[in-house]
């Protein structure tokens, strides 16, 4: 079981059988998908790119009509001058790549944030703060079975003083693959590493978008009984509300709800089952 922090309007989502599933773009830290130039090629490079079936397809892509012996052709006649061009052209290379990179994202998947069952730990203090609006949200517990469906790729983060390479020399200005992809969106600063972060990649195809109460459209990902196995109130929750979390029991059968309870004599959490 995997944990998510959330505000107190999950409950609404809950009730309707869904949780809902954010875009990278949307995320709270620019340095997502952030990859460093690693190493910048050389006319050699650049000249190998040059005879790879790669380029003859990237080629072939942008002017159907030429044949491979003529793609070569014209590249021999002109290496010089395209070497040249492409030398200069580097840090343009670079923007689209992390430009393609993030449309990537945004049109075929959709990501969800979760953190590691330790319950207890004074790292959950400030992602309560966070995510959970200064406690008086929610963490929610999902199933493996949730997690291991059919398309899905769980991710855990790791944490670098310096973001993954991509290496210009070997690659140009082809797509990054999946391997580089995985890398680089599961890859943080260490400033964040006390969340020891994990992330769900969903396939857009198995989400859908609506507009949310104000109007603004979010996607979510629908829910079965089976899915939600755990819920933590946090410790400023609304006593309110706790009576509408309770009759999601009636749709989750194997849901346990905890309230978060400040320690007395320190600075921790301790969790009371209500359920």
């Amino acid at each position: 079981m995997l944990l998510r922090y959330s505000p107190d309007y999950a409950i609404t989502h809950l009730e309707e059988e869904r949780l809902s599933v954010s875009k990278v773009s949307t995320f709270n830290d620019p340095f997502e998908l952030h990859f460093s130039k690693g190493k910048t090629p050389s006319r050699n490079d650049i000249k190998r790119q040059l005879r790879s079936p790669n380029y003859i397809a990237q080629v072939r892509r942008r002017y159907p009509n030429l044949s491979d012996r003529q793609i070569k052709k014209l590249t021999k006649e002109n290496r010089s001058e395209i070497v040249a061009n492409l030398l200069a052209e580097q840090e343009t290379i670079y923007e689209e790549q992390q430009k393609r990179l993030a449309e990537f994202m945004d049109t075929r998947g959709r990501v969800m944030c979760f953190v590691e069952p330790d319950v207890g730990s004074p790292f959950e203090l400030p992602m309560w703060a966070y995510y959970s609006y200064k406690h008086t949200g929610m963490r929610i517990g999902l199933s493996d079975t949730f997690i291991q469906r059919k398309g899905f790729l769980l991710l855990k983060v790791s944490y670098s003083d310096t973001p993954p390479p991509y290496n210009f020399a070997s690659h140009g200005n082809r797509p990054v693959v999946k391997s580089e992809l995985f890398n680089i969106i599961s890859t943080k600063s260490t400033g964040w590493r006390h969340e020891q972060e994990h992330r769900l990649i969903i396939p857009a195809t198995d989400c859908y978008d609506e507009p949310d109460s104000k109007g603004e459209l979010r996607s979510y990902v629908r829910l079965k009984p089976s899915d939600l196995m755990r819920i933590d109130l946090g410790a400023r929750f609304d006593e309110k509300k706790v009576r509408q979390v309770l009759k999601l029991k009636s749709k989750y059968p194997d849901l346990e709800i905890f309230k978060a309870i400040q320690e007395p004599n320190a600075y921790g959490l301790q969790y009371e089952q209500i359920t």
